[in-house]
């Protein structure tokens, strides 16, 4: 009996012995796991990153600015010239607050004395992905900066200026009734429509390239307000350029439609203005010219 309870010790002393190897096996593969984690942080040497963002000009303004108030912004952050693919922080949100600065609930946390390259993108989208393609649909104003660079990071060099650039164009239309019109409503009311169509459905962005890849085509419903005095101003609306831009316009009024074509050139950035008059024949014809700044000014058509 005594033989056998020392035997029965010994068996139990070593599986104690292999049940602490077991544990402490796994707390060096715990370990190792975490210190090759997605973050790449040193506790003892991390730096949280400190933001600020502008524009190279907003839509319809003619020179830099701070994002506006809450603009959400999407983050990635890979190891210099790493690709994207591999980034220690994916779609990181973070959002405006004055002056431009960019404050997050979760902060990016980068280790002193190493290098990385980040993007970033505006606004921000949960469908982000480890590839950095994002998807936007019509009408958004996409925002979107090159790669910064930021080297040896230390206290001294945490601050990250991000400089937007709008891939985006907007258009927008004033619409007049012409001295010939001949019909019984002259002025605008709610009863007054334009319908745009032509337009790209969405689009994807390569964060790393800045290239939007478009697909689809939709139409666009634009409201406006007359001023009683046979003018429409129409709010403007975000769409994605291409050259040789053809979009089909139509206007009611009065119980009357009056369609015409729109054929351009347009680049990202850029703001249109067409002015369009109506007339008693109900045929639009529109040419336009481009001025090189922010707010263009996309010429006259007459509906006749």
């Amino acid at each position: 009996m005594i033989m056998e309870r020392g035997y029965i010790l010994k068996i139990s002393s070593l599986v104690t012995k292999r049940m602490t190897f077991v544990m402490i096996i796994a707390a060096f593969i715990v370990t190792t796991l975490s210190s090759c984690g997605g973050n790449n942080v040193d506790s003892s040497h991390d730096i949280p990153l400190s933001f600020t963002a502008h524009t190279e000009g907003l839509i319809s303004e003619k020179s830099p600015n701070d994002l506006p108030l809450s603009t959400q912004v999407g983050i990635y952050v890979t190891a210099k010239d790493a690709d994207i693919t591999h980034s220690y922080y994916i779609n990181r949100k973070y959002t405006s607050t004055s002056a431009g600065v960019l404050t997050s609930s979760d902060m990016i946390y980068l280790t002193t004395g190493l290098s990385y390259d980040i993007y970033a993108y505006s606004p921000y989208t949960a469908s982000g992905n480890t590839s950095g393609n994002i998807e936007f649909q019509s009408g958004t104003d996409i925002l979107w900066t090159p790669v910064y660079t930021l080297t040896n990071v230390s206290t001294d060099n945490q601050n990250v200026v991000l400089n937007f650039q709008h891939l985006a164009a907007e258009i927008s239309f004033n619409v007049v009734l012409g001295e010939d019109y001949t019909g019984s409503l002259k002025s605008f009311n709610k009863s007054s429509t334009i319908t745009v169509s032509g337009f790209y459905e969405g689009a994807i962005l390569n964060l790393s390239s800045g290239e939007l890849n478009a697909s689809g085509s939709t139409s666009v419903s634009l409201s406006g307000s007359g001023d009683g005095q046979g003018k429409m101003m129409i709010a403007a609306t975000c769409f994605v350029p291409t050259q040789g831009m053809q979009l089909k316009v139509s206007i009611i009024h009065d119980g009357e439609t009056y369609n015409g074509t729109i054929t351009d050139n347009v680049r990202a950035g850029y703001l249109y203005n067409y002015a369009i008059t109506l007339h008693s024949v109900k045929e639009l014809g529109i040419s336009t010219t481009i001025d090189d700044w922010k707010a263009v000014q996309g010429g006259t058509g007459d509906i006749k």
